[in-house]
């Protein structure tokens, strides 16, 4: 077959620390279906999660020692600003390296990422399994869509690759070379997608441009054999990241009745978020019965009119009724809050404040609403002039968007998003003792009761 051109890779999940030692409960996904598709055409890689407490100065010894021909890298639109310093120290060590990155932050950034970041030879603004084994076989690097690339000094893009649709039969990642046993300090936890893609257009979010309008997703027997490897290898927990598990109602239905034919016994649980009008009371009652603990519903607004400024698609009524049935499933359900959309006032926060008191939820959480380059929310918000920090400023400094917005519009001001982010938090302490207290009542009345039971 082929030369390859790259046969030692080297893949990087970057992570910056300021000296605390953290751990990832979960090996990373992304990078995971770029390790199977290098794994699919025999490329042996080595895999450096940062996440699990390694340096910068760890990394670069390892690239010395190892020599790869190819450093890929995953960067998030979030504190971007630390890759390209770590692909900067790369180059200056092994300049005969090649670079590349893939992500969110290359989908956002477009050729920017390529000018901001002069150690970077290549960038993928899309998805990369099928770029990335194009690379490593050897084809010309004009030849392969979805790539910039640099010639002479020139920045070049090879035009748009369509979407990866073999991926409903491509082969889920097996994390080979990863080191399993260092995630999950506490319990072994394991991230599972069924299906990539999204019909809804909300104006805050890139998932549906970067992932495309159609869904594109796994059968309910292919997941189960996803599901089943993992559970065999011990993992009793399963966190599910799709944009969107429950879009299709008859297959979340089928996927259960796999799970219960082939006897797994696990906790699922939906960390992302699944929409409110993409759920019935029977699915929700079903998904609990075979061992779905929890789930997370975006509200994201109190009331129809801001939900229709972010192009939800969904209304209130329809999130009371959902989270309602979740809940008397006995679902922990978390609800998720943006804080500040267009047009929202703070009595229309005080509508999203309303409806997290109300409801008999397991947690709230409330977001500044985050300007993402590449959607419709940052384009109106860049039309309108309605930053108050650089870009490049609140991307790279996440933790203090709370205390200093990215933006703010004529209904709420600086002062009230940061009013509005603190109330947030205080009701999210709210729900959460609340939740303690049944808890507690739950356990002590169970105790009486079996008290009761013996004397009598």
């Amino acid at each position: 077959g082929d030369i390859m051109r790259f046969p030692q890779v080297m893949l990087i999940v970057p992570a910056e620390y300021k000296g605390v030692r953290e751990f990832h409960t979960r090996p990373p996904v992304g990078i995971g279906y770029i390790a199977e598709a290098l794994h699919q055409i025999g490329i042996d890689y080595v895999i450096i999660d940062m996440g699990l407490g390694y340096d910068v100065d760890y990394v670069l010894s390892k690239i010395k020692e190892l020599e790869p021909n190819l450093v890929c890298m995953t960067a998030m639109t979030f504190g971007y600003n630390f890759v390209y310093g770590l692909i900067a120290k790369i180059k200056e060590m092994a300049p005969q390296t090649k670079t590349i990155v893939g992500g969110s932050l290359p989908w956002s950034m477009k050729e920017k990422t390529m000018e901001d970041c002069p150690g970077l030879d290549f960038s993928i603004p899309s998805e990369g399994e099928e770029v990335i084994q194009e690379i490593c076989l050897g084809k010309v690097v004009e030849e392969i869509k979805g790539l910039y690339y640099r010639e002479n000094g020139v920045i070049k893009f090879t035009g748009d690759r369509e979407f990866f649709n073999k991926y409903p039969t491509f082969p889920f990642p097996k994390y080979h070379n990863f080191e399993l046993d260092k995630y999950g300090k506490h319990r072994k936890e394991i991230t599972l997608q069924s299906s990539r893609g999204c019909p809804y257009k909300c104006t805050y979010c890139g998932s549906g441009a970067a992932f495309g309008n159609k869904l594109r997703a796994k059968t309910a027997e292919y997941f189960a054999d996803e599901i089943e490897y993992w559970y065999n290898r011990g993992y009793k927990r399963m966190h599910i990241c799709d944009d969107n598990f429950t879009l299709d109602i008859k297959r979340a239905f089928a996927i259960c009745d796999e799970i219960e034919k082939r006897k797994i016994k696990a906790k699922f649980y939906i960390g992302g978020g699944v929409r409110a009008d993409r759920l019935t009371r029977e699915l929700l009652f079903r998904m609990k019965e075979i061992g779905f603990t929890g789930i997370a519903i975006p509200v994201e607004a109190g009331n129809n009119r801001i939900l229709a400024n972010i192009k939800k698609g969904q209304s209130v009524e329809i999130v009371r009724e959902s989270v309602k049935n979740a809940c008397d499933a006995g679902l922990d359900v978390t609800l998720f809050f943006l804080i500040g959309s267009p047009g929202e006032t703070w009595e229309d926060f005080m509508d999203s404040v309303k409806i997290a008191r109300e409801l008999p939820v397991a947690d709230v959480k409330f977001y500044s609403i985050m300007p993402l380059r590449g959607t419709e929310l940052y384009g109106w918000l860049e039309k309108n002039n309605m930053f108050i920090r650089e870009p490049e400023d609140f991307m790279n400094s996440m933790l203090n968007i709370d205390e200093m917005p990215a933006f703010e519009t004529p209904e709420m001001s600086r002062e009230e998003r940061i009013k509005a982010r603190k109330l947030g938090d205080e009701i999210r302490k709210e729900v959460l003792e609340r939740n303690l207290r049944k808890k507690r009542l739950r356990y002590y009345t169970g105790k009486i009761k079996n008290k009761i039971m013996q004397i009598a």
